[in-house]
């Protein structure tokens, strides 16, 4: 038995069918991406080097010196200026101005009580007794106990209580007050004892206008 065949009408109209269809265009091929740009790298200077972040570091430290070395420098100098403008006083011991005081007091109570031929001796680096010696001389012994008297009155108001050794004789009386002692003679015994001499002072007589000059 024969193989069947497909009826030539049919195979005629698949023909016909197939040279009808045109074949679909081919698609056009995608156009590549472009690639995302990239921000390009800096570009390192052609000549030099690239100063390091220590370097920069460093170099910042060493101008923040010298600016304060200066500033430094211009407030010593500003100092100095002031200094040599300003004259300081010189201190006075307080000490040596009570001394003075005292002096001053006592030699006023010597002028009052008509005390004569006053001498004040300078005792500092001599002896260790007192700083300030002062001799004087009354008329007669009633005389030098009066003037060691308006003394020791004196000296008390100042707060200072004298000791007082010589009375009532009073041929020779001594008037301790501290820094100041006051020698008070008749004028016999004072050339007698002649005090002036032994501590390097002027002689009786000498001493009114040396006294005066203080």
């Amino acid at each position: 038995m024969g193989s069947l065949r497909p009826h030539p009408l049919l195979e005629t109209s698949a023909l016909a069918t197939k040279a009808t269809k045109t074949p679909a265009s081919p698609r056009p091929a995608s156009k590549p991406r472009a690639a995302a740009k990239t921000p390009s790298a800096a570009k390192a200077p052609s000549s030099g080097k690239t100063p390091t972040v220590g370097k920069i570091a460093t170099a910042a430290k060493k101008a923040a010196a010298t600016k304060a070395s200066s500033a430094s420098k211009s407030a010593s100098a500003a100092k100095s200026a002031s200094a040599a403008k300003t004259r300081v006083a010189p201190q006075k011991d307080p000490a040596d101005a009570a001394v003075t005081k005292l002096v001053k007091g006592i030699h006023a109570s010597l002028d009052d009580a008509k005390a004569e031929d006053i001498v004040m001796l300078d005792l500092r680096g001599k002896t260790s007794i007192a700083d300030v010696m002062i001799i004087a001389t009354g008329r007669s012994s009633t005389h030098v106990g009066a003037i060691a008297d308006r003394i020791f009155k004196d000296c008390k108001l100042q707060g200072l209580v004298p000791r007082i050794e010589g009375v009532p004789q009073c041929d020779w009386v001594l008037v301790d007050a501290g820094d100041v002692i006051v020698h008070l003679f008749r004028p016999d015994v004072r050339e007698f004892y002649n005090l002036e001499k032994m501590w390097g002072g002027p002689r009786p007589g000498e001493g009114l206008e040396s006294s005066r000059a203080h």
